[in-house]
């Protein structure tokens, strides 16, 4: 392929992403965040409910799991317990990165980025972000391949910096 068609390609890709209209999604406890198009959305034994939507270059995911009530945190304290107990998964999932607390308002969270092959010609990014409200966990998961870093990395940042409060 050519520079010229490479270069093409990548401002066909980009456009797609930056100039595509991303859509609004409710995804309860009165939150709400936007995908690149319109999620698949499947629930899962009444109360645990799955978002998903992918571009050309990334798949978006939020889990939502509603907690029992004792084991929800109530405190900062039991908060860090639940986010170390998500930082032990990523870590068994894959090669994990980092992590850093992170807050969405008041609300406390947890990114945790980590990376995974699942063949020998593929390394895959996972980021993702974890909250607790009103006995529900949202896990906000954006994944992509090393390849696409660049632009998946722009894009994995508007899905989640448009997570907010709804009306």
């Amino acid at each position: 392929m050519s520079i010229l068609n490479k270069t093409i390609s990548i401002i066909i890709l980009s456009s797609v992403t930056l100039f595509g209209s991303w859509v609004k999604v409710d995804i309860g406890n009165k939150l709400a965040i936007e995908f690149p198009e319109k999620p698949k959305t499947e629930t899962i034994l009444k109360d645990y409910i799955i978002h998903s939507s992918k571009n050309a270059n990334c798949d978006f995911e939020v889990y939502n799991d509603k907690y029992p009530e004792p084991v929800f945190p109530k405190n900062e304290k039991e908060s860090s317990i639940l986010f170390d107990q998500s930082i032990q998964k990523s870590k068994a999932r894959g090669v994990f990165i980092s992590s850093k607390k992170i807050s969405l308002g008041k609300l406390p969270g947890i990114e945790i980025r980590s990376y995974f092959t699942p063949s020998q010609h593929i390394k895959l990014i996972q980021v993702e972000r974890t909250y607790f409200l009103n006995y529900r966990i949202y896990t906000l998961r954006c994944l992509f391949n090393t390849k696409n870093k660049t632009i998946c990395e722009k894009d994995c940042s508007r899905f989640f910096t448009s997570l907010r409060f709804s009306n």
